[in-house]
């Protein structure tokens, strides 16, 4: 062995080492960063967090333990001279290689594709529904609301019809046990079942036919119960005497007469 030779062969074999530990990071290890070499890119991992990233994925295998455990088949670890980009040229936190955004102005906020996220959606009625699904923006707190944010209407609301010439107030349900009324298949509409009834208080005018739409089931029922319109009043004229009066004059002309014939018998 040349002796001469041995500083110089120790030395290479140091750098072998040197190589071969960061290439295989270990769970703890301080192998990084790394420049891999990955179907002909290039990829800076700065960290094992960085590693675990969905963009450095397929690049490393992981032990059981949820830590890097080397690097995965076909991966390999390369000298920094092949990764001369800027790993963050704007410094928005994202690396430039999953960087869609790569001008973003420093201090801006941004997400992990490190573009500006869109603001988040609003809900100003707080209802569950965002604004911009929201049929009724402005429903009251507490409210039931459908996937449009309009009000629920009641399960069980109560209803005024007409059903053969007769008012009646009944709740929906009991309208449809009786067969006064037909519910669609959503709950939200309904029909009168058969002629002879019709929504709201009765009318002069006679049911004749079933209304051919539905009627919506809303949630504050419109139909209230009104009396029945009644025929206006009307005042006869008392009959007034056609007979002629007795004349008083003749009256008393009969009784002097009278009284006259009286005297002149006493007389006799």
């Amino acid at each position: 062995m040349n002796v001469r030779r041995l500083p110089a062969a120790l030395a290479a074999f140091a750098l072998v080492l040197s190589f071969f530990s960061m290439a295989s990071p270990g769970a703890g290890s301080t192998g990084f960063p790394l420049c891999l070499s990955a179907n002909g890119q290039f990829y800076t991992v700065w960290s094992e967090e960085d590693a675990k990233s969905p963009a450095n994925a397929g690049l490393f295998d992981f032990g059981q333990d949820g830590n890097v455990g080397g690097l995965a088949p076909g991966v390999e670890s390369v000298s920094f001279d092949n990764c001369q980009s800027p790993p963050d040229a704007d410094g928005d936190g994202v690396l430039d290689e999953r960087d869609n955004c790569p001008t973003t102005p420093p201090n801006t906020q941004v997400d992990e594709t490190g573009c500006v996220p869109p603001p988040p959606p609003v809900d100003t009625d707080g209802d569950g529904v965002y604004d911009e699904s929201d049929t009724c923006p402005g429903t009251p707190p507490g409210t039931a609301v459908g996937s449009d944010g309009c009000a629920l209407p009641p399960s069980n609301p109560t209803l005024v019809l007409c059903v053969d010439g007769h008012t009646r107030m009944v709740t929906l349900r009991d309208a449809e046990a009786e067969g006064l009324i037909v519910i669609s298949g959503d709950g939200t509409r309904f029909r009168p079942a058969r002629a002879g009834i019709e929504v709201g208080a009765c009318s002069s005018t006679p049911v004749t036919e079933t209304p051919a739409t539905d009627v919506p089931l809303t949630p504050e029922p419109t139909h209230s119960m009104t009396p029945e319109p009644t025929a206006p009043a009307t005042t006869t004229p008392m009959a007034t005497s056609t007979a002629t009066p007795t004349s008083v004059e003749a009256l008393v002309a009969l009784l002097i007469s009278i009284l006259l014939d009286i005297l002149a018998s006493f007389g006799r």
